[in-house]
């Protein structure tokens, strides 16, 4: 036997984010989950896992060679960088992430 408790989006976005995700990210997160339609077991360590929210600084100091494709093609000036031309470049440096949602402050959520 099992106790199902269905938790809302307030609480999923308050624990995650609680968990080290944004609001907006946790929220997004949720809406994924939720579109699933399978019932999931509410275990933050494990989405913390399998999901992560990067910045577009945080994605290029985890993976360098996201930042050495972009200026091979697009020339040195990261100041206009975007993220949308960064996630085209997801296979090219073989990275095999999942974009969840990409975020209105250029917050990416990817399945890892």
């Amino acid at each position: 036997m099992a106790i199902v408790k269905t938790v809302t989006l307030n609480e999923f976005a308050s624990t995650m984010h609680e968990d080290g995700f944004s609001r907006e990210g946790a929220e997004a997160l949720f809406e994924f989950l939720d579109d699933l339609g399978t019932d999931i077991e509410m275990d933050p360590i494990a989405f913390r896992c399998q999901y992560s929210e990067y910045t577009l600084e945080e994605l290029l100091n985890a993976h360098p060679e996201l930042e050495e494709e972009y200026i091979s093609i697009y020339g040195d000036d990261l100041d206009d960088i975007n993220i949308n031309e960064v996630i085209e470049l997801f296979p090219a440096c073989d990275l095999d992430y999942n974009i969840i949602a990409v975020l209105s402050d250029g917050i990416i959520v990817i399945n890892q």
